[in-house]
């Protein structure tokens, strides 16, 4: 059981650093050459550290600037804040779901009018793929959220965040281009397809984010 769950981690890294550092390469192999670790894995390997460096930045926040509140409330709060977390995540889990399937069928339509020569089902695992840096942009977002004293950490926070984002968006023409070839006006389907559903999708991923902070975090305020 632990040898398999290390050849996961082992095959997730590898493929993250493919689809950050190299996505001109892998779009460009992936229909010819899967992965070495399958989308759906490597969204939700993604998806759950994302989930987890939420809750690490907000124990960080706490223990940082409030520990004494975070050590009065946790030992009581403990057992109910575990349970609220654990159907938060497979909230968590299905709403980021049908987001990206949402976002990436608007996407596709447009590639459909492009002529593209993928499917549906090439196009919505690669699209899975760009999840690559969302449990940076999580933990920053959740920083930038929780943390609001120094206005120069708090750009700090954001300019990673968006810095995270903006890679999504070159790597999001990686995918078009590459992913989709040959495809006709590939930059009329990147601007008119993926641009505007990307920042649809990144949009309710804070709101989703926001909303669970504001139900298991904030409570320890009150």
């Amino acid at each position: 059981m632990i040898g398999k769950l290390a050849e996961k981690v082992g095959a997730w890294s590898e493929t993250w650093g493919q689809v950050v550092f190299r996505p001109t390469h892998f779009f460009a192999a992936l229909r010819a050459n899967p992965a070495a670790l399958s989308s759906p894995e490597f969204f939700a390997g993604n998806i759950l550290l994302a989930y987890f460096l939420t809750f690490v930045a907000s124990v960080a926040f706490f223990l940082a600037y409030y520990p004494d509140t975070l050590a009065e409330k946790l030992p009581s709060r403990i057992s109910g804040d575990l349970t609220l977390i654990t159907k938060l995540y497979f909230a968590y889990c299905v709403v980021i779901f049908l987001a990206f399937l949402v976002s990436s069928s608007l996407s596709y339509l447009v590639a459909l009018v492009s002529k593209t020569s993928a499917s549906f089902r090439t196009h919505f695992e690669g699209y899975m793929y760009l999840s690559a840096l969302e449990p940076l942009c999580v933990f920053f977002l959740a920083l930038y959220f929780l943390y609001d004293q120094n206005p120069a950490a708090v750009w700090s926070l954001l300019i990673v965040f968006l810095a995270a984002r903006l890679w999504g968006c070159f790597a999001g023409w990686k995918f078009v281009k590459c992913l989709h070839a040959p495809i006709k006006r590939p930059a009329v389907t990147y601007f008119l397809g993926f641009l505007p559903t990307w920042v649809l999708l990144n949009t309710l991923i804070a709101a989703l984010l926001w909303m669970i902070l504001s139900w298991a975090i904030v409570p320890y305020w009150d």
